[in-house]
């Protein structure tokens, strides 16, 4: 997979004005195919939460949904849910249940990152996964992505957006990061979450009769890691600039960063390369975690730390409140 283009966040770019009748032709094939599976959409016999982004890539969907199911159960919204995703590479497509300690070349990091947090169904095609999650007796479904894929019915949506980045360019793909018209997706989203500090004034663009929440990714640093140790860092995620700021915030002796591409498979040789540079240097490695579990079928890891992260929100209350009133009031409707 390719870098973030850098244009994408750009006000105006020779690159993107060009690349723009290309969006026109992405924009026709999107509506063909969400047409197509629209008229073949399934309802769960459970509540489906589907968390998702307008942009491709990078919004947080992630270590919210992780957030959100922590939140679910302890407001007995429901006892136990289970996470639903597509998941980025991967040679299973399921309906499976991911297994947290198997290899990123079959599930996938973000499908083995949520079942590192709970049971997690991996399935290409989402109205079989959920009959999956039905089978195993969960209670609730939490989707990991897929507003645009009108296969299976959700209950809620919630649409996240990165403070510092907003909606970039505010073009679709490829001349920018929308994978909608932002007409589109306020019209499919029930609630939005702006992840960070709100740069951009998203508020102000958003539908003021839906609800907004706010949060904070929040770095977890354990005790292994020390802030007088030199670190090299290294990141193959959407925005990895996002994690050197992250780590310089932390207070960490970063003295040097290697970017990687989103959902980069680490090769032997990358690793070999980095540990040189490392003892060169006289540092240690640090990762995300989505990159650690690209290396978890690597058996020396000890000189690689990583930093965890985690969704707070602002109000966890009135989130929990909005949660609860909506599933209600869709499984009245439907009485």
């Amino acid at each position: 997979m390719l870098k973030t283009p850098a244009f994408w966040y750009k006000e105006k770019s020779l690159t993107a004005t060009l690349l723009s009748p290309l969006s026109y032709v992405y924009a026709a094939a999107d509506a063909c195919v969400r047409a197509t599976k629209a008229r073949a959409t399934i309802r769960s016999k459970l509540p489906v939460i589907c968390i998702g982004n307008l942009t491709s890539g990078g919004a947080g969907k992630t270590p919210t949904a992780i957030a959100l199911r922590k939140l679910i159960i302890e407001n007995a919204i429901a006892l136990d849910p289970a996470f639903l995703t597509r998941g980025y590479g991967g040679s299973v497509t399921g309906p499976e249940l991911v297994k947290s300690d198997g290899a990123a070349s079959s599930w996938g990091d973000e499908a083995l990152l949520l079942a590192r947090h709970g049971m997690a169904i991996k399935s290409s095609d989402r109205a079989q996964g959920a009959k999956l999650a039905e089978k195993h007796n969960h209670d609730l479904i939490i989707m990991d992505d897929g507003v645009q894929n009108p296969s299976l019915h959700k209950n809620i949506i919630f649409t996240v957006i990165n403070g510092q980045d907003g909606f970039g360019n505010g073009k679709l793909l490829p001349a920018g990061p929308l994978r909608t018209s932002l007409e589109r997706g306020f019209e499919m989203s029930n609630a939005f979450i702006i992840v960070g500090d709100d740069k951009h004034n998203i508020k102000e663009t958003l539908p003021q009769d839906k609800p907004l929440f706010h949060a904070q990714l929040e770095a977890d640093i354990t005790q292994t890691i020390n802030k007088e140790t030199p670190y090299i860092a290294f990141a193959g995620i959407a925005r990895p600039e996002r994690f050197l700021s992250t780590l310089k915030e932390c207070g960490l002796n970063i003295i040097d960063f290697v970017d990687f591409a989103d959902h980069h498979s680490f090769t032997a040789s990358d690793i070999a390369t980095l540990e040189k540079q490392a003892t060169e240097k006289g540092a240690r490695l640090i990762t995300t975690e989505k990159d650690f579990v690209r290396l978890s079928h690597r058996t020396t890891l000890e000189h690689i730390d990583v930093l965890p992260v985690k969704i707070g929100f602002s109000d966890e209350k009135a989130l929990g409140t909005f949660i609860k009133k909506t599933l209600k009031e869709k499984a009245d409707s439907t009485q």
